[in-house]
């Protein structure tokens, strides 16, 4: 887990965009992924998205796999 957060805080500090995200604060943009496994345990968690939010907006897994048809 804190390796994960490490890589997203160092590459918006890269960036020099840490005031716009790199972590999870008010006031800052989000692009969130939620899964419905644990990434920690596999990798493979990455493929088990369940939901997507970008830009703002929320999108279910139904949506996503509709858009990619």
């Amino acid at each position: 887990q804190q390796v994960l957060a490490n890589l997203i805080r160092n590459g918006a500090r890269a960036m020099r965009r840490e005031p716009d995200f790199g972590t999870l604060e008010a006031g800052k943009l989000a692009d969130l992924l939620v899964l419905g496994e644990d990434p920690r345990a596999n990798v493979r968690a990455f493929r088990s998205v369940q939901q997507v939010m970008r830009g703002g907006r929320l999108y279910r897994q139904s949506d996503l796999a509709q858009r990619s048809r």
